[in-house]
Parts: structure tokens; C-alpha cells; sequence
């Protein structure tokens, strides 16, 4: 079975309700970075509560996190000195996120293409 890591834009989407990013993607196995984690905890720190942190926290309680290991370190850091000695950077948690999914050689999720597309190597999943 195909796997996917979810981008944490694309995590927001289900979060909301919107099933395309995995209606567009049937027969995946999905999971989601300890990046992405820190990334929707740091929003419900935020929040006000109410269903949508009822449906965030549930949505983490329902998908595994896979653990942003040295594996992962060493290519974010691989991905970014290429990217910078291009000219090219893209934002931190993008960056992490993208060495993870190499690390573990598996696609991304998300409907960022445009930052992602400029990391070598990285397999993109969208739904847009």
C-alpha cells in the first residue's frame, strides 16, 4: 500500500472537513511528522477551543506520527544547503518536513507544490 506524509496545510484541509486531499488519493496509507504535530498544537494553543480543536485533536489521535529522527536531520540539511546555494530557500518547517518524507522515501501531501516542487528527489501528492 502506497504511504503518504502529510504537509501540515494538507493536515488543515481534513482538520476543516475538506475530504479531497485523500478522496484524490484512495488506498493510501497516511501519517504525519512530528513537524506537523508541533505545527497544529502550536494552533490550538490559540485557539479558542470549540469543534474545530475537537476535530484537530482527534485527528491526531487517529493518524500516526512518525518521529522527525537523524535520518530526517540529515537530509533537511542536505535540501538546504542545495536550496540556499541555489538561491531558492523555502520556508523552515517546509524544509524539515521535506527532508523527513526523503528520509523515509516516501511523497508528500500537500497543496503547496510551488515550495515543494524545488527540493530534488521529493515526490509530491497534491489534490489541487
Amino acid at each position: 500500500m502506497k504511504r503518504l506524509l502529510l504537509d501540515t496545510d494538507a493536515c488543515i484541509e481534513i482538520i476543516r472537513g475538506n475530504p479531497a486531499p485523500l478522496d484524490q488519493h484512495p488506498d493510501v496509507t497516511i501519517f504525519l511528522s512530528t513537524i506537523s504535530r508541533f505545527e497544529i498544537l502550536s494552533g490550538l494553543r490559540k485557539s479558542r477551543g470549540g469543534k474545530r480543536e475537537q476535530r484537530a485533536r482527534a485527528f491526531l489521535d487517529a493518524v500516526e506520527t512518525l518521529i522527525f529522527d537523524e535520518a530526517a536531520a540529515d537530509r533537511s540539511a542536505a535540501v538546504r544547503l542545495y536550496l540556499e546555494g541555489k538561491g531558492t530557500p523555502i520556508g523552515a518547517y517546509d524544509l524539515l518536513l521535506a527532508g523527513h518524507a526523503l528520509a523515509l522515501d516516501c511523497p508528500i501531501l500537500t497543496g503547496n507544490v510551488r515550495e515543494f516542487s524545488r527540493v530534488p528527489k521529493l515526490e509530491i501528492a497534491t489534490w489541487r
